[in-house]
């Protein structure tokens, strides 16, 4: 249950696999949970033959979007796939399946793909919104396309959708929708959009666009979005907005004195408590100084490139790919040198503490993967596929793991893509299940809710929730 990374001799150990190592790495413990060329639970009777970024939802559980070797596309929940692109014929036909979807606690989910051609989102319940489509609630506005579908714990939709004057229009702007109830279309609600009106201070002006990146918590009590400043030049148009309040723009100082401004803001998280995490890269005063990339937490950068946290140097190239929050305030963030494949990287737990800040590498580039426990390697992490560029990369649950997408060299040079799961540093108790640091009513209602099934609360490995586990977590019990 628990992150191992210790210092092991590989000669024996890559003469067995035929992978060319160095001489010491870290061994990690960790879940593989699907696989390019693996099995598909609950497909067509074909392996899995692409894979995209997982998410994670409020019992633990990992949901992600992929392809099947036979072509079809599919929904992943839990442990299985639960929907095909080729579920919804005769009526529709469905292609395609964007990276970014998301998962509830009572197992509805969310993906974008194309309807009979046409750019669209779906859940469990079928068609949300189809491009040429009106938008619900507004006058005169059709949807252009839908991408970027995220589903917050009680199955509130969310998505990015193009602004068009007429079905089949072109996008004149772009719209950040929100659905209350995803069996009923009609609940979908335009939040914010091209053209509405922002203020800021005593300043007014209006919405240019919306940024792909954003971020809901698991509550929709608050949300965090990066739009445009309309009209402005393009050094000092992307701003962050969060619960409708502007917060920090580019252009403006990262704070007085530092001799850095912000530049263009790469993505955002947000948690329950409102805590927000944005990240991108930083540009000096100085023109001759190249940018720096930089983590913030609540408006102050708390990691930059040329720091040094959890025994990795972010020397210069180094790049922040994307980060999240959870409702603990632990951050989770991916770091990686420049080059494709990069020949470094490394992924950390972030703490805060009243000393400060404390960072743990979790996995790095080169580390050792031991898939089944047995203290021997399984493979080697060659990269973190993760990229702002798709969406969010990192399935973070408020429990003491964290889902990432890896590429795994292992024997005779094979690489293959690869969702799994880590334990984060630090955690005493594999009944902790939110990883708040105990072990009480919140952990047995996770597992309660999980009760004859597989996933977090399965503590015993045996496949089901059980009273089996119910003894581990009573064992466990806080006093």
């Amino acid at each position: 249950m628990f992150a191992i990374r210790s210092s092991v001799l590989l000669s024996s150990l890559a003469l067995g696999l035929g992978i060319a190592l160095p001489s010491t790495a870290d061994l990690v413990e960790a879940e593989l949970l699907a696989r390019e060329g693996g099995p598909a639970p609950g497909g067509d009777g074909t392996t899995i033959s692409a894979l995209n970024a997982p998410f994670a939802n409020g019992l633990g559980q990992v949901g992600f979007t992929g392809t099947l070797a036979s072509g079809d596309r599919f929904v992943w929940l839990g442990d299985e796939i639960v929907w095909l692109n080729s579920d919804a014929l005769p009526g529709s036909v469905l292609t395609g399946s964007e990276s970014t979807m998301g998962i509830s606690n009572l197992g509805g989910w969310i993906y974008s793909c194309n309807d009979d051609g046409e750019d669209s989102v779906w859940t469990q319940e079928g068609l949300l919104l189809r491009e040429t489509e009106p938008i619900p609630g507004e006058t005169l506005v059709w949807s252009s396309f839908n991408s970027r579908p995220r589903m917050t714990c009680d199955g509130e939709a969310f998505w990015v959708t193009g602004l068009a004057a007429s079905s089949g229009g072109g996008t004149y702007g772009r719209g950040f929708m929100q659905c209350l109830d995803p069996a009923d279309p009609a609940s979908s609600q335009l939040l914010i959009g091209t053209g509405d009106p922002v203020e800021d201070g005593d300043v007014f002006f209006e919405i240019g666009s919306i940024g792909f990146a954003y971020d809901v918590s698991g509550s929709t009590e608050h949300i965090a979005l990066i739009p445009r400043v309309a009209g402005a030049p393009p050094a000092t148009d992307d701003f962050i907005w969060l619960d409708g309040v502007p917060r920090e723009r580019q252009g403006d100082p990262t704070s007085p004195g530092s001799g850095l401004s912000w530049d263009q803001f790469r993505g955002v998280g947000v948690n329950d408590e409102g805590r927000l995490i944005f990240f991108g890269p930083a540009e000096p005063d100085d023109p001759k100084i190249p940018d720096i990339e930089y983590l913030a937490l609540d408006g102050e950068i708390i990691v930059r490139e040329g720091d040094s946290i959890g025994g990795v140097e972010l020397s210069d190239g180094f790049g922040i790919r994307w980060a999240e929050i959870d409702d603990a305030d632990r951050i989770v963030h991916v770091w990686e040198a420049s080059g494709f494949p990069p020949t470094a990287g490394a992924t950390f737990l972030t703490s805060e503490t009243e000393e400060g800040f404390e960072h743990v590498a979790i996995v790095e580039i080169g580390d050792e993967l031991d898939f089944d426990g047995d203290g021997i390697a399984d493979g080697v992490v060659v990269d973190f596929e993760v990229s702002s560029v798709v969406g969010p990369a990192i399935g973070l649950p408020d429990q003491p793991w964290v889902f990432l997408p890896v590429e795994v060299e292992a024997a005779k040079g094979e690489t293959y893509s690869a969702i799994v799961r880590f334990p984060l540093p630090g955690t005493d108790s594999p009944a902790d299940l939110n990883g708040d640091g105990q072990v009480n009513g919140a952990d047995l209602s996770i597992l309660l809710a999980a009760w004859g099934g597989g996933g977090i609360a399965d503590l015993n490995g045996d496949g089901v929730v059980d009273g089996a586990d119910l003894a581990i977590l009573l064992a466990d019990w806080s006093n």
